[in-house]
């Protein structure tokens, strides 16, 4: 892999992750075991609304509902590595003790770093995740790839797409974000690319995702078929619909959802959220459409990436379709980021930004929703 620094005008450094990916290919080499992460269930963190649903030292990110919401995934850090590798867990649907850990662990000693998510759970609880492995001391990613199997601890996983790659428009996407399923064999994800900022050489180094396009990988053939869906670059979310014959998604700088019917190509409009700000993360389910409106976002044209979508988090927000009647969601610690709608739209799950640090930390948060 080859580290590319510049440096702007503004003094600014730019860490740039150039893989050629035919080299990924190559065998990680560490078959560690797997934890079981069986352990009693303690029940959850608590009953007032937001239910906080994770209480861990890392950050808990990406959460995704498995078949009849009967439990939810997710992407944690692992503590007991020195706070590097990053696991899938699963936890009962109204939190309480993690009773699955799906690790690739490294070892003190190791010579690499593993990351794990985000995690999409399909038909059958059929699970696709995002896999990423770094050497000690590097800021970027030498290797990755998204993967399908189950979460089952020792289940590794068929890699279905290895990261990065040149998409067919010429343009690299460095990762995978927003994976769903369309159906038994239809993937749907964002490729992006990916930039690490720093406001001096040795300063701390911030990672910056600016979003390419919206990607359909088809896994009936061999190898995986790959094809961008028109009209989406920029889009900052994604989400399939419940029949699998169109997505849902946001674009950066803008305050209104759509869809697209994937067969023809044709674009609706859900839904504008106005004067209440920029809307992103957006899914929906039967008639209830959630997404995170407004708060600290802003769109603006950076002298050394171009066009990008600052992010910190900001309100949820529940639609009611049939009248398009909006209802926030307070979230008293702070603002939030990706949110998880079970499929029978009762429930949403939250990354919850408690900024009353410092430092601010991310759990998982639970609404109910009326």
């Amino acid at each position: 892999m080859l580290h590319r620094p510049f440096r702007g005008k503004t003094g600014v450094h730019l860490l740039r992750s150039v893989l050629v990916p035919a080299a990924l290919l190559a065998g990680c080499g560490h078959q560690d075991g797997f934890p079981t992460g069986d352990v009693p269930d303690a029940g959850p963190r608590s009953t007032i609304p937001p239910i906080r649903l994770t209480l861990a030292l890392g950050e808990d990110l990406a959460p995704a509902w498995l078949a009849g919401d009967a439990s939810l995934a997710y992407s944690f850090r692992r503590e007991t590595s020195g706070g590097t590798d990053r696991c899938l867990g699963q936890l009962p649907p109204d939190g309480g003790t993690r009773f699955l850990e799906k690790c690739i662990l490294s070892g003190p000693d190791a010579d690499s770093l593993h990351a794990l998510g985000p995690v999409a759970i399909g038909p059958a609880n059929r699970a696709a995740w995002v896999e990423a492995r770094s050497l000690r001391n590097r800021v970027a990613p030498d290797k990755g790839g998204i993967r399908i199997g189950s979460l089952a601890p020792a289940d590794t996983g068929a890699m279905v797409r290895t990261l990065p790659y040149l998409a067919p428009d010429g343009i690299v996407h460095m990762t995978a974000t927003h994976l769903g399923w369309l159906g038994g064999d239809l993937l749907s994800y964002i490729g992006a690319d990916v930039f690490y900022v720093a406001p001096c050489q040795g300063c701390k180094v911030d990672t910056v995702l600016i979003s390419r396009n919206a990607v359909l990988l088809d896994l009936s053939s061999e190898p995986a078929g790959l094809q961008l869906i028109p009209n989406t670059a920029e889009v900052t979310s994604l989400f399939p619909s419940g029949d699998g014959l169109s997505v849902y998604y946001t674009r950066a700088g803008d305050t209104r959802v759509y869809q697209q019917v994937l067969s023809s190509g044709a674009e609706v409009l859900i839904h504008d959220f106005g004067a209440s700000g920029i809307a992103r993360d957006a899914q929906i389910q039967g008639n209830v459409l959630t997404a995170v409106v407004g708060g600290k976002v802003r769109y603006f044209n950076d002298a050394l990436l171009g066009p990008r979508q600052l992010d910190s988090g900001g309100v949820l927000v529940r639609v009611d379709l049939t009248d398009g009647a909006e209802l926030p969601l307070p979230f008293a610690p702070g603002l939030v980021q990706h949110p998880a709608l079970s499929a029978d739209g009762r429930s949403v799950v939250v990354e919850g930004i408690d900024t009353g640090g410092p430092p601010p930390r991310t759990d998982l948060w639970l609404y109910r929703l009326p």
